[in-house]
Parts: structure tokens; sequence; C-alpha cells
């Protein structure tokens, strides 16, 4: 066991190998944590700007939703947050299977967010992916963003173009 490693992944190890069960690598342990972290701050800081917000349960996460954010007008929209390059991977993924264009990939590269819609017939739901990067909104300390301001903007102009009653 690496010294370095936070006790909680280091607990993770010990139990899987206690039960036999496979270990996330430290790269996936990294990936994960460094995503639900930004997941977490965005979540608090939408609840400090004002709206309200509620992660979703594990059927919503399996259709894209992170978080549904309502503001004080009873309109909603869900987020799928993602940091810089599985936001980049996701946009080329969507642009590959031919559901969004060049240019809403392109468009979706500069103002860092897309609306999409994921599933088919009554079980689709329209999702923003939100692009959380340190060039944008700072980093992220103690589960908040440096510049929260910045999501508040990103908040406002997806609900103006968005967001569902």
């Amino acid at each position: 066991e690496a010294p370095d490693l936070p006790e909680a992944k280091r607990l993770m190890d010990r139990f899987c190998k206690h039960v036999n069960a496979p270990c996330l690598t430290n790269e996936q342990w990294q990936a994960i944590t460094h995503g639900l972290s930004r997941e977490i701050a965005v979540y608090r800081d939408a609840l400090r700007l004002g709206y309200q917000a509620r992660m979703t349960s594990r059927r919503e996460d399996a259709m894209g939703v992170d978080m549904v954010v309502a503001d004080d007008e009873g309109r909603s929209i869900n987020l799928d947050i993602k940091t810089r390059s599985s936001f980049h991977f996701r946009l080329q993924d969507l642009h590959n299977e031919g559901r969004v264009s060049e240019l809403e990939r392109e468009e979706a590269e500069q103002f860092g967010h897309i609306t999409v819609v994921n599933g088919h017939g009554g079980a689709a739901v329209t999702t923003t992916l939100l692009r959380i990067d340190e060039e944008t909104y700072g980093r992220t300390i103690d589960f908040a963003l440096e510049r929260r301001e910045q999501l508040g903007m990103a908040l406002d102009q997806i609900f103006r173009s968005h967001a569902s009653h």
C-alpha cells in the first residue's frame, strides 16, 4: 500500500482484498474522486446561489443526469457535470453518433455546455452537459468552486435556453 494514498482508498483496497474483489487502480480512484468532488461543488454552490438542487437516483444517473437544479420560478434543468477531458470525449462520442453537428460540438467546446436528449420515447431525458474546468471556475477547494459567480452565469444562461416547467 502506498503511504500517500487517502485513507479511504487504503480502506477500500483492504476491503476488496478481503472479499477477493478487484480494486480500483490509483488512476481510476483519482478520476472518480476528481469528478465527484466537482459534482458536489456544483451542487453546494447551486444551493448557495439560491437554486434548489438534488442529486439523482441511480436510475436517473444511468440516464446521464447527475443532479436536477430548479429556480424560484419552478423551472428545472438536468445537469451532467463533466471535467474538461470527459466533456471533450463525450462531445466527440455525440458527434460520432450523429447526435450533434460539428458546429454544435465546436460551440459546446467554446461555451462549456450543451443540451442533449438521452434515451428514447417516454424514457427520453433532456440533459445539459456542463464542463467544470479550472480556467473558468477555478479550483475545487473543500467541495466549492473558487469562482462560484461563473457557475451562476452558466446556470442563468442554461435556464434561459433550456429550462422546463
